[in-house]
């Protein structure tokens, strides 16, 4: 079963056989909530063959293409709810969305756009970018790249 065809706006996605389907079912159990993926893995990456080329994919992308189709081009799965082998709650994010809710950015949107306030008016007294970065507690280089887009693009 190949590739199928992405629609506009959405990454092209391996099919999900019904093999693959039954087969990602098959290794789930309920704990609460949650549908927990079971499975065999390997590298704590749980991984599931969607199509005839074994295409491995994770068995939490494989859940989001049966219930809504396609990833949006430019974005990942994730687990809203903690647990990494969860199939149940899901969410398609940007990769940025994706590393600030698991907690690996030290800077909030707020702080990103009082940076980038402090470079239109660095004549302001007080709104220095080492005064800014001392008072979010991080480094005066990542103060800059903030400020000039090397990182949070996805803060607007």
């Amino acid at each position: 079963m190949g590739h199928a065809e992405g629609t506009e706006g959405c990454a092209v996605m391996p099919t999900i056989s019904p093999t693959a389907a039954y087969r990602l079912l098959t290794h789930c159990r309920r704990k609460g909530d949650c549908l927990l993926w079971v499975g065999k893995s390997w590298s704590r990456a749980f991984r599931l063959y969607a199509d005839k080329r074994k295409s491995p994919i994770e068995p939490s992308t494989a859940a989001w293409v049966l219930r809504h189709g396609p990833v949006p081009a430019g974005h990942e799965v994730v687990r809203t709810c903690g647990d990494y082998r969860c199939i149940t709650h899901l969410a398609a994010v940007t990769h940025a969305m994706a590393k600030h809710a698991m907690g690996l950015t030290r800077l909030t949107p707020t702080q990103v756009r009082q940076l980038r306030r402090a470079k239109a008016s660095p004549g302001i007294r007080g709104v220095g970018v080492l005064a800014l970065a001392r008072r979010f507690g991080v480094s005066q280089s990542a103060a800059n790249q903030a400020r000039h887009r090397a990182t949070y693009r996805w803060v607007t």
